[in-house]
């Protein structure tokens, strides 16, 4: 339930609208510069803009400014003591491309206005704070360059976890009580964290870095660095939880005094600031996401009941289980070949595939039987028809109607069920294309052919498979040609394979494409032998 909302609900609708204007850097810009940008609206990253392309260079980011300026990035593997004047001056006069030239243009994600909030959130699960908005103009624009429109960030889609998981809370139908069920168990059952042995507080989380209050900001700073850190937690002598520091808290001070902040004690520092947010080591799903927004924080330090810091969860922690549950939850979709979905292609079985989803639009048809709407859909039952669907916004496409010069959905084929007679860019309830109860599957993006040997009969067969099975999906598959087929240790060149991996994941790589750039037309099927364990199951 959590996917399908996601998955409804576009980034046009999550993204910052109260930011009218893109802040951004040009890649000519000095550092002062950006800094100065950076400082004034109190952002930790930047789009960086080439002007004369009009297209998005990189991502700046404060880590970026102050990696430059400790040399990290020139192969120092040790937090640094101290920084010295000229350093600084050096790493303001240089320009923006020359700090982030080792930075591909990649490390930017960008995506259209149109298109899901869950995308956006596999994308930040892999630690992305934020992604661009898109609106699709390649006119420049000096208020939205390179066409951005806006960014969502980390905050804005846990805002929105945390108001579908609310509403799970306030409902009693079997849905929302599975959800609960989820979001009410603690962290470490639900392997989002684990301890080890406390015994020894030197041992409390040998993956945890910290520093003292006494430790310069200096040696801080390159510790997040070296070790590509957001946040380390200041310990007192009793290795109590007292501060964090991250280095968002060097964003509001000038340059001419970092030679004086940098040497000075990291207790000096933050002597006015907060204790920060800790919870338990039993606290749910639920506390951490609800904390996490309410306090308009981006991470809460584990601790023991010492206060003493053993573990810590963050908005991407959070966001990479969800995904991750939300991917393994889809892995009980099966995967189609083309040649498969081509197979149901009547009026009682009738599928078609669009955008990459496997429909089976048999009950719709069923239903609606009487409905003449029907008669494009029966005449590709069994087709793709991703063609008929914008990929951006998920729904018919449209264009201008050369009579009326209106705006009207493009269906050269017949206007087809759901679809309105007049343009009016919403719909009265939810089309059939959305519906995800007429989803059973998700298309291969590319098909194999492998060889099974049974090992017992000789009985050599060649099967097409999607190559985003499993070894399990492959067995149902090669059971409607053995009924036995769990009853066989599959191996490769004498190896057990593991069923619950994918054939590239147990090294059976897909050799088409080298086969046919050295020009070799026969193809070439990998084999995997079938052992009979005797053993046999009914």
């Amino acid at each position: 339930i959590l996917h399908q909302n996601l998955e409804n609900i576009r980034l046009n609708d999550v993204r910052m609208k109260n930011e009218d204007v893109v802040v951004f850097v040009n890649h000519d810009d000095t550092i002062e510069r950006a800094l100065s940008i950076l400082n004034k609206n109190k952002r930790s990253t930047l789009p960086i803009i080439q002007k004369q392309q009009n297209k998005i260079y990189g991502l700046l980011e404060l880590k970026d400014i102050f990696a430059a300026l400790l040399n990290a990035k020139q192969g120092v593997n040790a937090p640094v003591t101290e920084v010295a004047t000229d350093d600084i001056e050096q790493t303001l006069a240089l320009t923006v491309a020359e700090v982030c030239k080792h930075k591909p243009s990649s490390s930017v994600n960008t995506m259209k206005k149109y298109q899901p909030v869950s995308t956006a959130m596999e994308i930040m699960a892999k630690g992305a704070h934020e992604v661009l908005v898109l609106s699709g103009e390649n006119e420049y624009n000096h208020d939205h360059p390179a066409g951005i429109l806006s960014r969502v960030t980390q905050s804005s889609i846990v805002e929105k976890v945390c108001s579908i998981m609310e509403q799970a809370k306030k409902n009693d139908d079997e849905v929302s009580t599975n959800i609960n069920d989820v979001i009410s168990s603690n962290l470490e059952s639900l392997g989002m964290f684990s301890v080890v042995d406390e015994s020894d507080v030197d041992q409390l989380n040998p993956y945890l870095y910290s520093v003292s209050e006494s430790d310069s900001v200096a040696h801080a700073t390159s510790l997040l660095i070296i070790y590509n850190l957001q946040a380390v937690p200041v310990i007192d002598d009793s290795q109590v939880l007292v501060d964090n520091f991250s280095i968002k808290d060097l964003s509001s001070t000038n340059p001419s005094n970092w030679t004086d902040i940098f040497n000075m004690s990291i207790k000096s520092f933050k002597e006015k600031s907060k204790t920060p947010k800790m919870i338990a080591r039993d606290a749910t799903l639920f506390e951490v996401v609800n904390t996490l927004v309410s306090e308009k924080i981006r991470r809460l330090w584990i601790v023991n009941d010492n206060k003493q810091p053993i573990g810590v969860i963050s908005q991407t922690d959070v966001l990479k289980f969800l995904v991750g549950d939300m991917l393994m939850k889809q892995t009980k979709y099966n995967f189609f070949t083309p040649s498969e979905i081509a197979q149901h292609n009547g009026m009682d079985d009738c599928w078609v595939s669009l955008l990459g989803r496997v429909y089976n639009l048999t009950p719709l048809i069923e239903k609606e039987a009487n409905n003449p709407l029907i008669a494009p859909l029966v005449r590709v039952f069994g087709q793709d028809i991703s063609h008929w669907f914008n990929a951006s916004t998920y729904d018919v496409k449209t264009h201008i109607h050369p009579v009326t010069a209106t705006r009207a959905y493009y269906t050269p084929q017949g206007r087809f069920l759901h679809v309105p007679t007049s343009y009016t860019g919403s719909f009265e309830s939810k089309p059939w294309w959305k519906d995800n109860q007429y989803v059973i599957g998700l298309v291969s993006q590319k098909t194999r052919k492998i060889r099974l040997v049974n090992m017992l009969t000789h009985q050599d067969h060649t099967l097409e498979v999607c190559q985003e099975e499993t070894m399990n999906q492959i067995l149902k598959r090669y059971e409607a040609i053995n009924a036995h087929a769990v009853s066989y240790t599959w191996k490769r060149l004498g190896i057990p394979l593991d069923m619950t991996k994918t054939l590239s994941e147990n090294g059976i790589e897909d050799e088409d494409a080298s086969f046919e750039n050295l020009g070799i037309a026969e193809k070439y099927y990998p084999v995997i032998h079938l052992y009979f364990n005797d053993d046999l199951r009914f």
